[in-house]
């Protein structure tokens, strides 16, 4: 039986591999964009008393080739002086006829336009003034466009950040996504128009989404076929804990080996600090032989041929069965039904993630050749689950691996088990207790490495002296 269960592991993993070619091909390296938050570089721009676009082109000359632009709130635009705010009280004592409980709003006629239009509130004007009865405030209001059309002829990728608000109106006619914008994330935690109006969202968003790296959306899977791109940022309270150098070999991991395509980058308090950052990061690209530019999504084929990988998983939980000295069959079934509730499509590469770190230590104890084979088990495993695991929201970061906690749990308390046998009340020579059981332990091929064997009965006997020997 376990020939039969090895031939068809052999069997399956020839078509596994063919199956990965796509996968492969999906995950080439590519270009990857450098991009800067400008809200983050404005605040330094204006501690040096130069405008955005200014410190921008300062950093373009380091190598950062893309701008993200987060959506303004009102506030933002009250606070550089293009809008004016006041409480409907203060109008009323300045002579007007405002409503004593309302807000208003004055400034830039244009901007005051789309104000009137982008929001699911009452309004009304008063002269030059554009009231609503709540506080708008902390309402999200579009973005300065100006500064979209100069980055963009500045050569650089450009982003938005739309902010998702239960009042605001999702029109075509509003720029909820610029006709500037190479590619949109999100703010916060939700995608545009989340819970109930994801579908006008959509037809509003005509460049790829970005997924940001641990960082979960809710309705982002919305947007699959606007197409996907993986997006790498670290927070700006643990980037100030890091070296420039620490933080560059961080972006430059992300890139070569989850490959994400946009490292989203703020700025150091010390522009020294920064450039420090850029110039290390772009070594580490360099060195992985990924070059500067704009990414585009990946697009994956998925090949028919990764369903043979079932075959091998199945039969690596027979051999898992035949192994368990004690309730093999049992455990295999279980551990099968437990794969299905709980991961559902990923039940197979979570299986393969499972038993095959395990097979190998079922057999007997022979030092290094259990390891060697320990190892080819698990490299069996890896292609089944690479296999059974490239699907398109796989490979964007929809659907991530489900039970990784689970993969560093359940292998390593299978291997004790290995070493119980069925025995009556009688303990076994073999038991744990004695000393002929280190050998049976996967780290019995390590001697010392959990400190001293216990003595055997000959090392405990005292020694005695022969006679006529000097004490």
């Amino acid at each position: 039986m376990r020939a039969f269960l090895h031939l068809l592991l052999f069997l399956a993993l020839l078509p596994s591999l063919f199956a990965l070619a796509p996968r492969l091909r999906a995950q080439a390296p590519g270009p990857v964009a450098l991009v800067l938050d400008a809200e983050a570089v404005r605040e330094e721009a204006r501690a040096r008393g130069e405008d955005l676009m200014a410190a921008l082109a300062r950093y373009q000359a380091l190598g950062v080739n893309g701008v993200a632009f987060p959506e303004r709130l009102v506030r933002d635009w009250v606070g550089e002086g293009v809008l004016l705010y006041r409480q409907g009280r203060e109008l009323v004592e300045m002579g007007l006829s405002a409503r004593p409980g309302w807000h208003y709003l004055k400034g830039d006629p244009a901007l005051l336009a789309l104000l009137e239009r982008a929001y699911d509130l009452p309004s009304e004007r008063l002269g030059e003034w554009l009231g609503f009865p709540v506080d708008v405030q902390a309402l999200p209001a579009f973005y300065n466009l100006e500064e979209l059309r100069q980055a963009k002829a500045m050569g650089l990728y450009v982003m938005v950040r739309p902010l998702n608000h239960r009042l605001r109106r999702l029109e075509a006619g509003l720029p909820l996504v610029p006709k500037e914008a190479d590619a949109v994330v999100f703010q916060g935690l939700e995608a545009l128009g989340y819970p109930y109006r994801l579908g006008e969202a959509k037809a509003l968003v005509p460049v790829p989404v970005a997924l940001i790296e641990g960082t979960p959306q809710a309705g982002l899977g919305a947007f699959r076929d606007k197409g996907i791109l993986r997006l790498f940022s670290l927070r700006y309270e643990w980037l100030l804990t890091l070296k420039p150098e620490e933080a560059a070999e961080k972006y430059g991991l992300a890139a070569r080996e989850r490959s994400h395509q946009i490292l989203y980058l703020r700025p150091y308090p010390y522009p020294e600090d920064t450039a420090r950052l850029l110039k290390r990061l772009q070594e580490e690209l360099k060195a992985s032989g990924l070059p500067l530019g704009a990414p585009s999504p990946r697009a994956l084929a998925p090949s028919p041929l990764r369903y043979a990988a079932w075959v091998g998983v199945l039969a690596g939980l027979g051999l898992l069965a035949l192994g368990l000295p004690v309730y093999g069959p049992l455990v295999a079934f279980l551990l099968l039904l437990f794969a299905l509730g709980y991961a559902g499509s990923q039940a197979g590469p979570l299986l393969a993630a499972l038993v095959f770190p395990v097979l190998g230590f079922l057999g007997p104890r022979n030092g290094l050749w259990m390891w060697a084979r320990s190892l080819g088990y698990a490299l069996l495993g890896a292609v089944f689950l690479s296999a059974l695991g490239s699907t398109e929201e796989a490979i964007a970061g929809l659907a991530p691996f489900k039970g990784v906690s689970l993969t560093l749990l359940v292998p390593p308390s299978s291997w004790p088990t290995a070493s119980w046998k069925k025995t009556s009340r009688r303990p076994s020579p073999a038991s744990s207790s004695t000393p002929s059981a280190w050998g049976r332990w996967p780290w019995g091929a390590c001697p010392g490495a959990f400190g001293p064997r216990p003595p055997s009965p000959r090392q405990r006997r005292p020694h005695r002296p022969r006679a006529g020997a000097q004490a």
